[in-house]
């Protein structure tokens, strides 16, 4: 449960803000305004709130719990409002946590996505998409459909509305389709030009210039069964390569002294642009755009040779999925390769 207060948030938004932060953390939320409070902060100050919760969490029952702290309350299910005093504040916040947590299991914890419906890429058309139309308006009892697509190419991936948003563009076959994933970025998605993917999303009308088409506003995104296979596959060549280093056996990966020293001055590069966080996949489709071939193994056993000699400053990330971080702190300084002992149990090439 997550309960938050402020004396300058506009009551007028406090409502999409719960709403966002509940999509996020997946538990409910409230947000308490005390807009236009006197410089003193007084218990008899009132603040409105506004909340929103997750399935298995009437909201309006959890608050009438506490309906004595309250100076009233009123919503459905999964929205409220209300209004409490300043003083009665800090009771109600530890009264409305308890219930959460007497109510909700810890398999109700996080955000969760039930679909409706799984779509081949040939279902997903305008005409389609305008036949779903004539079910708004959605709301409690009437929730926008979600709908799922598998194992669909990536084509492109652009970064909009100054990096809040992205717009991919998918493979559907006979079509290309725009699909929108609002609030998020690209480092956050870290997917590129080739990927396959599942999606979950919305179907919506895009009417642009007096051209309908379909689009996607996609709700997740995740690698489909056969490219989540050929990561775990290379994930776990990674960590054998790695296991190989420490005990001193033999490994089929191999690290080729003209290739790092290609990756090295590729990263270089980027830095001079002022990015320094990479993921390993980022660095991979950089990689292949610049036509230096290397596998996710690779480019991670690589990336280790750096943090090893302290190479472009490299921190490794404390677990497979955070990405690496780069800066220039020793630019024109030259070191050898053969210091690293990674380099030395796995490293060829004059």
């Amino acid at each position: 449960m997550i309960l938050l207060s402020d004396e300058h948030w506009h009551h007028g938004v406090i409502g999409i803000v719960s709403s966002r932060i509940t999509e996020r953390h997946g538990v409910p939320s409230i947000l308490v305004s005390f807009e236009g409070s006197s410089g003193e902060k007084l218990p008899e100050d009132m603040g409105k709130g506004s909340g929103r919760s997750v399935k298995g969490i009437n909201l309006v029952e959890a608050l009438s719990a506490c309906s004595d702290l309250l100076v009233k309350f009123g919503g459905h299910e999964l929205a409220a409002g209300l209004s409490v005093r300043r003083g009665d504040l800090p009771a109600f916040k530890e009264r409305l946590e308890k219930y959460v947590a007497e109510h909700m299991s810890d398999a109700e914890c996080g955000a969760t996505l039930e679909a409706d419906m799984e779509l081949s890429p040939e279902d997903i058309t305008c005409a389609f998409a305008e036949e779903i139309e004539l079910l708004e308006p959605y709301g409690v009892g009437n929730a926008t459909p979600v709908f799922i697509v598998r194992d669909v190419a990536i084509i492109n991936a652009v970064s909009v509305g100054e990096g809040k948003h992205v717009r991919l563009t998918v493979d559907l076959g006979d079509d290309d389709v725009t699909a929108m994933c609002f609030r998020a970025s690209l480092e956050e998605l870290d997917v590129y030009p080739g990927d396959r993917v599942d999606l979950a999303f919305n179907l919506d009308v895009n009417d642009y210039q007096n051209q309908k088409s379909a689009q996607l506003i996609v709700r997740e995104l995740s690698p489909s069964r056969e490219a989540l296979a050929a990561e775990r596959a290379e994930l776990d060549r990674y960590h054998d390569a790695l296991a190989a280093v420490c005990e001193g056996k033999s490994s089929d990966a191999r690290l080729d002294r003209a290739r790092i020293g290609d990756v090295y001055n590729m990263i270089r590069s980027e830095l001079k642009l002022g990015h320094e966080v990479f993921s390993v996949k980022a660095l991979c489709h950089l990689a292949k755009a610049r036509r230096i071939e290397s596998s996710y193994a690779e480019m991670r056993l690589t990336l280790d040779v750096f943090v090893e000699l302290g190479l472009l400053g490299a921190l490794a990330p404390d677990d497979d999925r955070a990405p690496y971080r780069f800066h220039l702190d020793r630019p024109d300084e030259r070191t050898e390769l053969s210091r690293s002992p990674i380099f030395a149990a796995l490293g060829s090439g004059s």
